[in-house]
């Protein structure tokens, strides 16, 4: 699928298939369990791999280049009675961007598509309002401007008892660093303490400042949490109303550019909480628990799947430095599991692009339930529509503005 449209939705899912692939114990390990220097190699895989920014850019870099412009016109091979995701394939995939090219006529739509962010950033800049500064954020993160902490700082400042700018505020801080100072990461961790991330981004903090013993007392904190999240319905209802103050209209085409962004959701690294289950001695039963406690916290939260793969990548880690093969080998079918599931997910969410009802229906289920819980709404949304035998899985049902 070389859709422009699910560019940003195919690299959240090809970052979540790279980061499994490289965080999957092998599955030959169970049988040598007691090997520990074979355990300690593959424990090392997977702090190389626990940073999701750094996956992202790699994939965007590779994904990005040169995708084809491609005709929408749609055919179905069936192969297989039922249907299923399975059973036929779209022979054209549908050229998003081109697409939505033909269906904006506003200027601010126009900036978007052919000079990238430019100008809807600048709406953002001169709107000022709270959802339009953490828009703007986004958008300059993505452009790499070094401007996203400046405006970060400015939307906290303005509002500093707002639960989302402060954990932007502290994801800033961990990916950026430079300008942080402690009063600032005080300021933005009083406003919400019962979610573990907020405590996992305060230890990844300490640990760069070198101090350990603050480490692990937020570790202890983030295993203690309530919740973990990611915060999906706010970035999302961030964007959706920061679009509507820059004038950018409520159109199917408008709906459709606006999913694609809301998928740029900034996610945090897992580095410092992999080292931190990697380097415990098998005999520190109180770290092992930590970490048991915030992978069973991020696994219930399924906020992504990126999420959820560190989660079962922590149970390993535990299952090894447990000695539970059997453990072992039901995380190893649960990976499998897993990777079947989104790569299934692909020409799921393809389908579902292809119409702005659809569309809409997934930009919602987004905001209720997060990423994975979507993906795993699109499998059955479209596993439903598969059934019925008049239903054309490949035809695209977006209309130009001249046209209604």
């Amino acid at each position: 699928m070389k859709s422009p449209f699910l560019y940003l939705v195919v690299l959240t899912i090809l970052i979540s298939l790279i980061i499994l692939a490289q965080l999957s114990v092998d599955d030959a390990h169970s049988n040598r369990l007691y090997d520990k220097s074979s355990a300690n190699a593959q424990l090392k895989s997977h702090e190389r791999y626990s940073n999701s920014d750094l996956l992202f850019k790699t994939a965007s870099d590779k994904f990005a280049h040169d995708l084809p412009i491609e005709s929408a016109q749609s055919h179905i091979k069936t192969e297989a009675t039922p249907r299923s995701l399975e059973s036929f394939h779209c022979e054209d995939s549908l050229d998003f961007a081109e697409l939505v090219s033909k269906l904006y006529k506003d200027s601010i739509a126009y900036g978007l598509t052919e000079n990238r962010f430019e100008g809807l950033k600048q709406a953002f800049a001169n709107i000022h309002t709270r959802d339009s500064l953490l828009s703007l954020a986004t958008f300059e993160r993505l452009t790499q401007s070094g401007k996203a902490f400046s405006v970060l700082k400015s939307a906290l400042s303005t509002y500093p008892s707002d639960e989302f700018i402060s954990y932007r505020v502290l994801l800033a801080c961990v990916e950026f660093e430079a300008g942080c100072d402690s009063a600032l990461v005080e300021q933005a961790s009083q406003v919400d303490t019962e979610n573990s991330l907020h405590f996992l981004l305060r230890a990844n903090l300490a640990s760069k400042a070198k101090d350990e013993d603050a480490a692990e007392g937020f570790m202890q904190q983030a295993a203690q949490a309530k919740r973990y999240s990611i915060y999906w319905a706010e970035h999302i209802g961030a964007m959706e109303r920061a679009f509507a103050q820059a004038g950018a209209g409520n159109s199917d085409s408008t709906q459709a550019v606006l999913a694609l962004y809301t998928m740029a959701i900034p996610l945090p690294s897992y580095s410092n909480l992999i080292a931190y289950c990697r380097e415990a001695e098998e005999s520190d039963y109180s770290r092992l628990k930590i970490c048991e406690q915030v992978a069973s916290i991020i696994l219930a939260s399924k906020s992504s799947s990126i999420d959820v793969m560190i989660g079962l990548a922590l149970r390993q880690i535990i299952a090894i430095k447990r000695n539970e093969p059997n453990a072992l080998e039901t995380l190893l079918a649960e990976e499998q599991d897993l990777r079947l599931f989104m790569e299934k997910s692909l020409p799921a969410l393809d389908i579902l692009f292809r119409n702005p009802k659809r569309l809409s229906d997934w930009s919602e289920q987004m905001k209720r339930s997060g990423e994975h819980r979507t993906l795993e709404y699109a499998l059955d949304e479209v596993n439903r529509l598969l059934s019925d035998p008049e239903f054309d899985p490949c035809q695209v049902d977006w209309q130009l503005d001249s046209a209604r």
